[in-house]
C-alpha cells in the first residue's frame, strides 16, 4: 500500500539548508559555518544531528574542517540535481559563478530512443538544446535538453542561441501552462565520447558522471535532458524511505 511522504531527517534537513547557501553563493567559498553547538542550538536538536549534517556535507565535498571549524568548499565540487536546477528556477535563484553557453538550438527529428521516451511518433520533430556551465572558466557540464511539445508554446526563446532565463523546464512551464510533477533521474558512470570529451576539455574515452532525467505531468513528459560531467563532480539524492509492512 502506498505510504504518505515523510518529512526527511533532521539531519537531511540541515544539511539539504546548508548546501542550497553553497550552491547560491550566499556562503562564498571559504565562508564559516555555525559551530555543531551553535547549529544544534539554533535549530533546536541535539549536538550528534548537528555533526551528522556537517559529516554529510565533508562527505559530499560541499564543506571542510580544520581546528578553526567548518567552512564552505564552494560549489564548484556540488553538481545539483536536475530537480535542484528546477527548484532554483522556480525560487527566481542561480547556481552563483556559472555561465552558460549555448552551443547548439535547433528543430530536428530525435533519436529513435528520445523518441520513445518522450511518447512522440518516431519521425515527430522536437527542439534540441545543447549548451555549456562553466565555473571559474572550467567546462563543469554539458547539457542536451529535447523538448517536445512546440505547438503549446512559442519556441523562439527556445531556438535563440542564448541562456534561457530561469532554465529551460521553469521556462516550459510558464510557456505551456504545465507544471512538471514527477522527475525519473538516472546517473551512470561512462567513458566520454568525441564530443563530450572536447566540449570539457577531457581526454576521449575520459571517465565522466552521465545523468539524465525526464520531467513529466499528468499529461506527458515536457523535457529530457541529457547531461556529461567531470568525474570529480558529487551528486546528491535525497528522498524518504517508507517503512516496512509488518
Amino acid at each position: 500500500m502506498p505510504q504518505p511522504e515523510r518529512p526527511p531527517p533532521l539531519y537531511v534537513q540541515l544539511a539539504n539548508h546548508y548546501r542550497a547557501l553553497i550552491l547560491s553563493g550566499e556562503l562564498p567559498p571559504g565562508a564559516q559555518l555555525p559551530s555543531v553547538l551553535t547549529l544544534a542550538k539554533d535549530w533546536g536538536v541535539s549536538s550528534a544531528t548537528a555533526a551528522k549534517a556537517i559529516g554529510q556535507l565533508q562527505v559530499e565535498g560541499a564543506v571542510w574542517t580544520s581546528p578553526q571549524g567548518t567552512f564552505a568548499a564552494g560549489n564548484d565540487v556540488i553538481a545539483p540535481t536536475a530537480r535542484e536546477r528546477l527548484d532554483m528556477a522556480r525560487s527566481a535563484s542561480q547556481l552563483t559563478g556559472e555561465t552558460v553557453v549555448v552551443t547548439g538550438a535547433a528543430i530536428q527529428v530525435p533519436p529513435v530512443y528520445v523518441s520513445e521516451l518522450l511518447g512522440i511518433t518516431p519521425g515527430g520533430l522536437v527542439i534540441r538544446r545543447e549548451e555549456v556551465g562553466s565555473q571559474e572558466n572550467r567546462p563543469v557540464r554539458l547539457t542536451v535538453d529535447w523538448i517536445p511539445g512546440m505547438g503549446q508554446m512559442d519556441a523562439g526563446s527556445l531556438l535563440a542561441p542564448l541562456p534561457v532565463a530561469g532554465g529551460v523546464l521553469a521556462f516550459i512551464e510558464r510557456a505551456t501552462r504545465r507544471r512538471a510533477t514527477y522527475v525519473e533521474e538516472h546517473l551512470r558512470g561512462r567513458a566520454a565520447d568525441g564530443r563530450e570529451a572536447d566540449h570539457l576539455r577531457l581526454r576521449i574515452g575520459s571517465p565522466i558522471l552521465a545523468p539524465v532525467a525526464i520531467f513529466s505531468d499528468d499529461d506527458g513528459p515536457l523535457l529530457y535532458t541529457e547531461s556529461a560531467m567531470p568525474p570529480d563532480r558529487v551528486v546528491s539524492y535525497r528522498y524518504s524511505l517508507a517503512p516496512d509492512d509488518d
